[in-house]
Formats: C-alpha cells, sequence, structure tokens
C-alpha cells in the first residue's frame, strides 16, 4: 500500500470518527491511533489530527448531545412512562444517560433522582445503543439497594438486566473458579472463632494472657482470679457464682430485669437467641420463665406446595405433640375474625399461615400486637391453660444463672468487637497477612506493636480455620474472585459496568471494578454523591468518587443539580454547612420547592425528650395523619429514651407506634441506614454535644486507625452523616436539641442563626 493511500485512509476514517452519529470515547479514539500511529507521525498532511484530534473528538462528542438531546426529546419525555407519567428528565438526567464515555461519574445532589437517572440511562442503552441486556452489570452496595433497582429496572421497564451486590457478583464468578462447594460463614461465625482463640489458646496460657490482658485492658473485663483458674470456663463458673451470692434477693431481682430489659433492646431472649421484635422477646421470654420448652423458628415438620420451607416463629414441644405460636406484631384481630394492618402484604401472609395449619391439621396459637401493649402475653397465657399445658415456673437463681450462661462473652465482647471490626476492614482494604509486619513497623508505639501481633495471629487462626474448611467470608467472596477472575474472562461479557452509590467504593470494591473493566472493556459509570460518603468506618475510600478523573486518567463528570426532595431553603442550608468539609465537588442544587422554615429546633428539659417529641407527632397528626415520619438516631440506642416512656413502643423491625395515635406511619432507623431514603417529615433525636452525641466524639481505636488511608478526618465525615440526616425530609426537619446551650451539638450551633431556621422552646 503507498504512503499516499495510507494518509488519504487515515482522513477518511477520521472524518468518518468525528461525523458518525455515536459518542466517540477515548478508547475509541485511542484504537484510530493505534492503527494509524506511524503515518500520523510522520505526515505533515495530518498534523491536525496530531495536534487537536482529541479536541476535535470533544467538540463532536458536544454536537451529538447537543443533537440528540433536540431528537429524542420525545423519547426522554416518555423514557419512564410506564413508571410514572410525572417523571420527566431533567437536562443534565438526559446528558447522563447520552454521555457515554469509558469511565463516567454522575454526581447526583440528596433527591436529585439518582435511581431515576440510573434506570433511564440502562433502558436507552437497551433501546437505543441495541446493547444486550446480559452485556449490562448493575452492582449496588446493599441487599435492599439491589431490591430497588432491580424492582424498578427489571419489574417495571422489563429490561431484563442482572443487579447483583459486589459480593454477589463475586461469588457468581468464584462458583464457576472453585470446582467444590462453598459456604459462607457469617459475622456470628467469625465473633465464635475469636472466641475460641481466646478461650483455648491465649487464656490458658498465663504468660502470654497477661500480657494480652494489659495491652487490651481497655476492652476486657478479667479479674485477678482469671490467673489462678487453667480453664476460662472453670474461671466463668467461678465469676458467676461470685456474682450470684453477692446479691441480696433484691438486687438479684433488680439485676434480672435490668438484664432483661437491657436485652430488649437488642431482641435478645433470655437463651440468648436473637429474634426480630420485642413482641418475639417477651414471648420467649414468657415461655422460659414459665418452664414450657420451646424452640424459636424451628422448621415446620410438613413440606409446602413447591416444596417451600416455613418457621412458624416458635414451637412448643408437648408429650401430645407440637404446638405453633404465631406472633403478628403489625396486626389486629377483631373479634368477628377479621384482621387489620396498614399493610396489605402482611394481612395476606397470615391468611396463607392459617391455610397451611388448616391444610395440615396442626395447633397454631395466633398473637396479635398491633395497638396492644402486652395483652398478648395474656392471651397465650389463656391458650396454653385451654390446652392443659403445665406451667413449670423458673426460679430467680435459673434465670440468673440462664442469663450469666448466655453472656459468657461479656467478659471480651468489647475485644471481639474491635478485633471484626478490624479483620472486615483489613480484607477490604485489600491487606494480606504479610502486611503486619509492614502495619508493625508503622508505629514506634509499643502497646500499638504487640495488639497487631495478637491481631495477626488471630487473624492467621481465623483464616485457617474457614478456608481449611471450605468456608469463606464477606470480603472473600470478592477478594478470592478478584485474584481469580482471568478464569472467567471468556464466560462473561459485560460492555458497560453501572455502580449505584459510588461515594461509598471501597479500595478492595475499586479494584474489582477496574480489573473486571480492563478484561472485558467494559465502560463504568459510578452514580453518587461525595457530600452523602458515610461509610468510611468499613473501608470506603470517598477520596476515590472525588479524585475519580486523576485516579481512572481520563472521563466525564456530569452532575444533576436539580433535586426534587428539599425545598430550596433547605438544601442552601445544608450546602452551606457541607460546604465546610475540604475537597468535595462542588455543586449548585436547585429545586422548585419552598418552605420558609424547613428546619425547626425543638428545646426539651433533661428526661422530658419523650414528652416533647410527642408534642410534635400531635403536631404532625393534626397537620395530616396520613403523612410518614421518620425519627432518625447517631445511635441505634438514640430511641431508648423514647421507648422507654409511656408514650411510644417499638412493634416489628423499625416501626414505633404512638400509643395515641397508632395509625400514624412512624419508623425509627440510624442516619446511616437511612441514606437514599425520603419521608414526609424527620425528626432528628440526638443533638448533643458529649462523647455519643452528634457530631460523635468516639475516636477509632488505634489498632483500626492504622488502617486508615484516607487524608479526610472523622470529623469531615460526621460534617456529612448530619448533611444525609436533615436532606432525608420531603418538608420539614426537627432537631432535638436540650435546653442548656452548652449542650448542644455543635452542628446545630452552625446553622441555628440561619433566617431559615425557627427556634421553638
Amino acid at each position: 500500500m503507498n504512503r499516499s493511500l495510507d494518509v488519504n485512509s487515515c482522513l477518511n476514517d477520521f472524518n468518518i470518527l468525528t461525523t458518525i452519529d455515536k459518542y466517540i470515547s477515548v478508547n475509541d479514539y485511542n484504537s484510530f491511533l493505534n492503527k494509524y500511529n506511524y503515518i500520523i507521525s510522520n505526515s505533515d498532511k495530518l498534523k491536525n489530527i496530531k495536534e487537536n484530534g482529541l479536541k476535535l473528538i470533544k467538540k463532536h462528542n458536544e454536537k451529538f448531545v447537543s443533537k440528540k438531546l433536540i431528537s429524542l426529546s420525545s423519547y426522554f419525555d416518555n423514557i419512564l412512562k410506564d413508571v410514572d407519567p410525572n417523571i420527566i428528565l431533567d437536562e443534565n438526567q438526559r446528558k447522563a444517560v447520552l454521555i457515554d464515555e469509558d469511565y463516567s461519574l454522575v454526581v447526583a445532589g440528596a433527591g436529585a433522582g439518582k435511581t431515576t437517572t440510573m434506570a433511564a440511562k440502562a433502558k436507552y442503552l437497551v433501546e437505543k445503543c441495541y446493547i444486550n441486556p446480559n452485556e449490562i452489570i448493575i452492582l449496588a452496595f446493599t441487599n435492599k439497594a439491589c431490591e430497588e433497582l432491580d424492582y424498578r429496572i427489571n419489574e417495571q421497564l422489563c429490561l431484563n438486566i442482572e443487579v447483583l451486590t459486589f459480593h454477589k457478583l463475586g461469588m457468581k464468578f468464584l462458583r464457576e473458579i472453585i470446582n467444590r462447594p462453598v459456604q459462607i460463614i457469617s459475622t456470628k461465625t467469625m465473633y465464635n472463632l475469636i472466641t475460641e482463640y481466646i478461650k483455648e489458646l491465649i487464656f490458658p496460657n498465663k504468660i502470654l494472657f497477661e500480657t494480652f490482658n494489659e495491652v487490651f485492658k481497655d476492652y476486657l473485663s478479667f479479674d485477678d482470679r482469671a490467673l489462678y483458674y487453667e480453664s476460662f470456663d472453670d474461671y466463668y463458673k467461678d465469676y458467676m457464682d461470685r456474682k450470684y451470692f453477692s446479691l441480696s434477693e433484691i438486687e438479684l431481682e433488680e439485676e434480672i430485669k435490668k438484664r432483661i430489659n437491657n436485652r430488649i433492646k437488642y431482641y435478645r431472649t433470655i437463651k440468648g437467641e436473637y429474634v426480630k421484635s420485642e413482641g418475639e422477646v417477651k414471648i420467649a421470654n414468657y415461655l422460659y420463665k414459665n418452664g414450657i420448652p420451646y424452640t424459636y423458628e424451628m422448621p415446620y415438620n410438613y413440606l409446602l406446595n413447591g416444596r417451600r420451607s416455613y418457621s412458624p416463629d416458635f414451637t412448643i414441644h408437648t408429650l401430645s405433640g407440637d404446638i405453633y405460636v404465631e406472633y403478628y406484631g403489625l396486626a389486629k384481630l377483631y373479634k368477628n375474625g377479621d384482621i387489620q394492618s396498614n399493610i396489605h402484604e402482611y394481612k395476606e401472609t397470615i391468611y396463607k399461615k392459617r391455610e397451611v395449619h388448616t391444610e395440615f391439621k396442626t395447633d397454631v396459637i395466633e398473637l396479635f400486637g398491633l395497638y396492644e401493649d402486652s395483652y398478648y402475653l395474656k392471651k397465650l397465657s389463656n391458650a396454653l391453660r385451654e390446652r392443659n399445658i403445665v406451667k413449670n415456673k423458673k426460679s430467680n437463681e435459673e434465670i440468673f444463672y440462664m442469663l450469666m450462661e448466655t453472656s459468657k462473652d461479656s467478659l471480651f465482647i468489647r475485644f471481639n468487637n474491635l478485633i471484626i471490626n478490624f479483620i472486615s476492614k483489613f480484607k477490604e482494604m485489600n491487606y494480606q497477612s504479610k502486611d503486619f509486619d509492614e502495619l508493625i513497623s508503622k508505629t514506634n508505639d509499643k502497646i500499638l506493636k504487640t495488639q497487631l501481633k495478637f491481631t495477626k495471629e488471630i487473624y492467621n487462626y481465623y483464616q485457617n480455620s474457614i478456608h481449611n474448611n471450605n468456608k469463606i467470608d464477606f470480603a472473600d467472596m470478592i477478594n478470592f474472585s478478584y485474584k481469580n477472575m482471568d478464569k472467567i474472562k471468556d464466560l462473561y461479557k459485560y460492555k458497560y459496568i453501572i455502580i449505584d452509590e459510588y461515594q461509598d467504593i471501597s479500595m478492595q470494591r475499586y479494584n474489582f471494578t477496574k480489573k473486571l473493566s480492563d478484561l472485558m472493556k467494559a465502560k463504568i459509570v459510578g452514580v453518587g454523591d461525595d457530600w452523602q460518603a458515610i461509610y468510611s468506618f468499613s473501608g470506603s475510600d470517598v477520596n476515590l468518587f472525588s479524585s475519580f478523573l486523576d485516579i481512572m486518567g481520563y472521563g466525564e463528570i456530569i452532575k444533576i443539580n436539580n433535586t426534587y426532595r428539599n425545598s430550596q431553603e433547605l438544601i442552601d442550608i445544608a450546602g452551606e454547612f457541607i460546604s465546610k468539609n475540604k475537597n468535595l465537588i462542588h455543586k449548585n442544587l436547585l429545586s422548585n420547592k419552598r418552605i420558609e422554615k424547613p428546619i425547626e429546633l425543638v428545646y426539651y428539659k433533661p428526661f422530658k425528650l419523650a414528652f416533647k417529641l410527642h408534642d410534635i407527632i400531635e403536631q404532625l397528626y393534626n397537620e395530616n395523619n396520613k403523612n410518614s415520619i421518620l425519627l432518625l438516631g447517631r445511635y441505634k440506642s438514640d430511641i431508648d429514651e423514647v421507648i422507654d416512656s409511656n408514650l411510644f413502643r417499638r412493634t416489628v423491625g423499625n416501626k414505633i407506634i404512638c400509643n395515641k395515635y397508632p395509625n400514624l406511619k412512624i419508623e425509627f432507623l440510624t442516619i446511616h441506614s437511612s441514606k437514599g431514603l425520603g419521608y414526609d417529615n424527620v425528626i432528628l433525636l440526638n443533638a448533643l454535644d458529649k462523647k455519643r452525641g452528634f457530631p460523635s466524639q468516639i475516636t477509632t481505636p488505634p489498632l483500626v486507625a492504622m488502617l486508615n488511608t484516607s487524608t479526610q478526618n472523622e470529623y469531615e465525615e460526621e460534617r456529612r452523616l448530619f448533611y444525609v440526616a436533615i436532606t432525608r425530609t420531603k418538608n420539614k426537619v426537627y432537631i432535638m436539641c436540650p435546653s442548656k446551650f452548652k449542650d448542644i451539638s455543635s452542628f446545630v450551633k452552625e446553622i441555628m442563626n440561619n433566617k431559615h431556621v425557627l427556634k421553638k422552646h
């Protein structure tokens, strides 16, 4: 081929590239350059391509997007019409759909329609770009997020695109890589293995134990007698006995009451079971105290249609056969047999369970908890009496020893949680056992060095214990598939990897995604908001979001600025507040909604939080008794003072019942759990300036802090957490503030003088 023809071919191909009806990515352009690199470098006729080629491609892409915004205007107006005729994509959302760079980051403010944009992008790729749905993978961080995305994309839009968590995709690859069954362990197994290591390998070795007890003394509760017992079990039996005989009868009753009440908050029974609701705890405790043998969630004796399994809440064992107990905390039974529940699916479940027991002629006791405090226990008592079930009441001594026996880990529960936190984050950062030596060399703190040496041994024991038995944990699902990804590159052909909540990406997940992208030449579309990055404690690194272009090497950042949840006044307050953090991606959020005073500071006197909260609930009920209300806590324990009053109670899951207005839709969530959700009104319970206040003043333990790579500090994350809290509302946020100014959160003090914040004493 002569030189002249090659130059002409190059010019012709470049002309096609810059006029084709398609978005040209950097990879597309690089393919062209690779083909004509020698000619471009050595021909004066191609000087313009050599010097300005990328600029011309960029100009082409801008024209392409502008043209498509016009030609596909009607398509975008109706792209989600089948889901909701009121949803019409704004211009920024349409640009996010059209831009097709190799690496794209869609920066979506709170309530800006992130999920809507992802759904539209997926539909556009299938319908207009003719991408096979099998060539698209959508990744999310939680099962709940997956369910919501799957519903929108596959149930409503019928696109048949796979929506998975990172862990489930990792497990999908592992099943192809490992030719043997693999069991996934829970956090409880990790907890048990750490406990086993302490009891079997550290405690009996008194020289080792003394050092261990010294360097981790803030996380352990052993006393001096521990040195005189060879086994942990012998020591703990002595510990229980000493505790029991030190208490008077009155003190014993108080101790039992205190321990039971503390467990109720965590849905844990006297026997140590973790159940699903406060009602189930009380039922289990009633059965145990009355000596009635039961098993919690034991599989039903009969297979249902379709061979489905079914586990009633409780199975009571008697000589004449099993009796089943079902507790329906979100339903009420009327005398005529009708059932009331605000959740249709819940009612249907009750009727289906009734049909099962009727079909197999099994005895079931139904208990209903909606609007009723502990009346269901009276019904249970009557039902047992009717069946001639003999009660054998447990003594306080028996109850005390059961509580103690099922709390053996109480002496090192804080230590176990510390090590679980460390191991989880260690794996999330892609560290290996060999990396312990580097961590140890980084510190001059002798105590921290020794802590790391103990942790290394526990980590290796844990790893060997699970891997030698063909078991893996959640982190392994990603790490193992990452290491062996080459083995599955011919089995899957992804062209697009769309990632929800990209601000929560960790180094582990980033490496996994980038390797998958490189292997399959797949495009990455991240969608998220760095202002809402609140998971650094579990390994996420907001710098992977805010430095997206630097890390990827190139790409496009598309901002979605219109928010549909909050009022303009609220997002102005929130935006000014969050902007005090460094290294943020700037956003100018806009809303058509106007509320003059969207944030209300409500002051309460000591021990009067529940009463003041009740006043707000009453006000909201009178305004609109159909609206949803979210109670927000910095910690799970923030609801305790409310629940301990006689004004509110907790039922199944996160549901909160106001006794005076039981039909109101009220939920309690921690701020971390609330991200991505929206409610009509939000009440923030914790606005305190103290250790367990907001911002939290609890510092990361030095052992875990060793793993931190982010340059951002914990206070910046607390600021983002506060931003998430106040942007969950569709209308107003009520912030519960202590009456003394010095006790009020520093975050609240920052916003209290804003003209759009109302102070209500």
